[in-house]
């Protein structure tokens, strides 16, 4: 299987996730095995669930609540009570949010002790937006991207809603997959309501092509764009998150990883 290829692989010699390094996570809950599910019926591929981007201040200095030397995760989820919180609104968040890294990793193992759930993969350095463009530049897309997207809300069921279209020609399959984007969508709705703070502080969504990245990998690849490694004109809407392994069904994500995901091991809780 994939998976045991991936976790099986030999660990090279990396120091764990950089800043601008993407992550792949793959939970026990329901909504991530739908996902999986969905991602598997279109590509062949569904060991991953959810993806989300390493930042820190050095690219999001103008987020006053990050602590100088933290790793953070900018992802679109569901987050609960009793799991990391966005650090800015500091309440369960239905959508885009920034979390510690670290807090977000043991979250993740902790109903699977010894499992990997979280890896980490880093970009070419041809695709570095780091290398390529120095990290003023950087910074100041970084805060265009926050502007278009930091308070975008979670809406797996439209990622999972373009699967679905794709086996329009084979009735079963269109409406196995059209039942799990509206279930996705019932259980991501009854889970949590939006804090008031995010309903009303929702940035407009760009037009055009970019019209709907609420999905996780949606926004990653929308982020990717304003980061100038992904072509501009690409469907967000479609991407998945295995998409970004090289994985693409519709060919729109180039080959931008330097490796397989490698597997981020629980921390000690501190």
């Amino acid at each position: 299987m994939f998976l045991s290829y991936v976790f099986g692989q030999p660990q090279r010699r990396f120091q764990g996730p950089k800043v601008l390094d993407i992550l792949f996570f793959r939970s026990t809950c329901i909504t991530s095995h739908i996902i999986a599910a969905a991602s598997s019926l279109s590509t062949g591929v569904g060991e991953f669930s959810h993806v989300g981007l390493v930042v820190d201040s050095t690219v999001m200095p103008f987020i006053k609540d990050m602590k100088p030397g933290t790793l953070y995760v900018w992802e679109s989820t569901v987050s609960s009570q009793g799991e990391p919180l966005d650090i800015e609104r500091k309440v369960p968040v239905s959508g885009t949010q920034i979390r510690e890294l670290d807090a977000v990793v043991n979250n993740y193992y902790h109903a699977q002790s010894g499992v990997p759930l979280v890896a980490f993969s880093k970009l070419k350095d041809e695709y570095n937006p780091l290398l390529r463009n120095g990290r003023g530049w950087v910074v100041d897309q970084m805060w265009n991207a926050y502007q278009k997207y930091g308070r975008s809300p979670y809406r797996p069921e439209e990622a999972i809603g373009s699967v679905s279209e794709s086996f329009a020609i084979i009735p079963l399959l269109y409406k196995c997959s059209s039942f799990l984007a509206s279930l996705v969508s019932s259980v991501c709705c009854k889970r949590k309501k939006p804090s008031e703070d995010q309903k009303e502080d929702v940035s407009p969504i760009s037009t055009g092509r970019l019209n709907k990245n609420n999905f996780c990998s949606g926004q990653l690849a929308a982020i990717l764009i304003e980061l100038g490694v992904l072509d501009p004109t690409i469907n967000t809407s479609i991407v998945l998150p295995v998409d970004f392994l090289g994985c693409d069904a519709q060919r729109q994500i180039p080959s931008i990883i330097q490796h397989m995901p490698i597997p981020i091991p629980r921390l000690h809780d501190s």
